[in-house]
């Protein structure tokens, strides 16, 4: 019976990892969608809430950790980006750092190396290997810097 249990909070623990990767997804698009436009597209965020049954919190979240961090964000991938300019990093990659290090700084509920894992597959799905490289270097140096980002963030 114990046994049981257990497959079955396992089961469910997979599935909310999975509709967590697709609000992490949808986050994502609206966050790159908002680098070219220059605004969030409240239709389609609207859509995507629609789709993501029982992970509308955790995609508003990400949205707002990155809107209510934007500069912060922005200042944090530009320190770490070693030998690139802010304006060149694609926006496919600057969506997905500023998603991830957003995660790794102000969200508690999701392991580091998770938020760098998920990155790092949207990373593969979206963009180049070479961007892969490069998300994983910038977002191993945020998280061995977290302590120190978050007290400057504070002062």
């Amino acid at each position: 019976m114990n046994n049981e249990s257990e497959k079955i909070q396992k089961m469910g623990n997979e599935i909310k990892s999975i509709k967590r990767k697709t609000a992490r997804e949808y986050a994502f698009a609206l966050v790159y969608e908002k680098l070219i436009s220059g605004e969030r597209n409240e239709f389609s965020k609207s859509v995507a809430k629609e789709k993501l049954e029982g992970q509308a919190d955790f995609f508003d979240t990400l949205l707002s950790t990155v809107d209510n961090n934007f500069d912060f964000l922005q200042k944090t991938i530009a320190e770490f980006s070693t030998g690139f300019k802010l304006e060149r990093i694609y926006k496919v990659d600057l969506a997905l750092l500023l998603l991830a290090v957003g995660e790794i700084l102000f969200l508690d509920d999701i392991p580091d190396l998770v938020a760098l894992n998920e990155a790092l597959e949207l990373a593969k799905m979206y963009s180049s290997e070479k961007s892969s490289k490069f998300i994983h270097g910038v977002l191993s140096s945020v998280i061995d810097k977290k302590e120190e980002l978050l007290e400057n963030y504070k002062v």
